[in-house]
């Protein structure tokens, strides 16, 4: 990474510890008081001017210190570490201004990623195969995020490359949110949209998790345990899912996830909430049923009062949970080998197939509008994929809502509610 600052970075050179309400260090902290611990306080109560940062655990907080002199200061280029770039899938949805056909990434999605020092990269719902081949090696990882479409041919070809680099020991995670992580359960067993289960009523609301065996991941962190399994932090759009059971007869999702949490709807029917890949260090895989970058980030209301428009948890251990998650998932994409590079120019609206690389910038360069459902939310061109085999053709335009999940599957299996959205 080249270093963008004149002079090198500066390295913290010590660390102190001071007790709370104390002007003084401790004498008798060894050195294995310095080791960082998941268990660690999450509130600071100490400040200093003079620290590049400050750690904490119980009641000790640790000043990294100022470099004492130049000749101090580290020689690598890379030593603020590196910067993953998060691929983030944009999604369909009927514009509410023309009633037609737009995509759109929600920025609550790219702010989740940077807020954990992320960068973010779109990759368009209607992407080629061989649009996604060329933005594949530019990224460190991909967010399926909610949405209310079919399994696009882009999330297929993100599956596909994403098993042969994780094969290869390039370690690349995918993260999975509300339809992302029914992307995840369509294409993990094979049975694409058919697998969906339909008609639970857990729509716009919040609820805690009931964890399940063996151990989670995600949920490691016994703070973190404690908020997700007592308070309502994990906000639920969604009125298809998968019950358990199914989940167990269905192979392709045995071998690769396993169920780390479950939740029931209004009516007491079950669903799995959480999944995490069963062989995490081969492929760092997971997926939750609910909206964690909500709680932080999205803040409608009713037009012209205070009445929220969605019941988001915004308290601040909700809002410490959804940093938690965002922080795990990108520090999955820091093992990611590859470099990433920052591309200049927006995507050209209507491609014809070819692929050329400055088409694929970082989402800062698009377009960004208000609106009510989400508080931003960012414009990617439409490109034109829409045949199976990721030919290009006639992108879907107008009145074309053949994209929409919960018709196609009306028309395919009947299980259609209306008002489903899962976004």
């Amino acid at each position: 990474m080249k270093n963008i600052f004149k002079t090198k970075p500066p390295v913290p050179e010590r660390v102190e510890p001071v007790k709370y309400g104390s002007d003084s260090a401790s004498s008798d902290a060894g050195t294995e008081d310095l080791t960082w611990s998941s268990e660690a306080s999450r509130v600071s109560t100490h400040s200093a001017t003079e620290s590049v940062g400050v750690y904490h655990k119980d009641s000790t907080v640790f000043l990294l210190s100022q470099p004492s002199s130049v000749s101090s200061l580290q020689e690598d280029d890379d030593a603020f570490g590196p910067t993953p770039v998060i691929g983030i899938l944009s999604q369909p949805r009927i514009a509410s201004d023309t009633e037609e056909t737009e995509f759109v990434i929600a920025a609550s999605y790219s702010k989740w990623a940077e807020a954990a020092g992320a960068r973010v990269m779109p990759i368009p719902w209607d992407a080629t195969v061989q649009m996604v081949q060329a933005i594949f090696p530019k990224i460190n990882g991909v967010l399926f995020p909610g949405g209310n479409s079919i399994l696009p041919v882009a999330a297929k070809e993100i599956w596909r490359l994403a098993n042969e680099a994780n094969d290869r020991g390039d370690f690349f995670p995918i993260w999975g949110t509300c339809l992302g992580y029914e992307y995840l359960l369509m294409l993990a067993s094979g049975k694409k949209e058919f697998i969906l289960e339909g008609g639970y009523d857990s729509h716009n609301v919040s609820w805690p998790v009931t964890l399940t065996p063996p151990a989670s991941d995600i949920y490691a962190n016994r703070i973190i345990r404690e908020i997700v399994t007592n308070q309502p932090v994990t906000m639920n759009n969604h009125e298809f899912g998968l019950k358990p059971e199914t989940f167990e007869r269905c192979p392709g999702l045995r071998d690769m996830f396993q169920i780390t949490s479950v939740n029931t709807d209004r009516k007491g029917t079950p669903f799995v909430s959480t999944i995490e890949s069963r062989d995490p260090h081969r492929y760092p895989y997971y997926g939750v049923q609910y909206h964690p970058e909500k709680n932080a980030y999205e803040y409608a209301t009713f037009p012209g009062t205070n009445v929220p428009f969605e019941q988001i948890n915004h308290s601040a251990d909700a809002v410490y949970f959804s940093f938690h998650l965002a922080s795990f998932f990108v520090e999955l994409a820091r093992k990611n080998k590859k470099l990433s590079g920052v591309l200049p120019e927006p995507i050209v609206e209507g491609g014809d197939g070819s692929v050329d690389e400055d088409e694929f910038p970082l989402i800062h360069k698009y377009e960004i509008r208000s609106g009510f459902k989400f508080q931003q939310y960012y414009i990617i061109p439409a490109v034109g994929c829409r045949n199976i085999d990721g030919a290009t053709d006639a992108p879907f335009t107008g009145k074309d809502f053949s994209w929409r999940l919960d018709t196609y599957l009306e028309d395919h299996v009947g299980i259609y509610k209306e008002g489903y959205t899962d976004e």
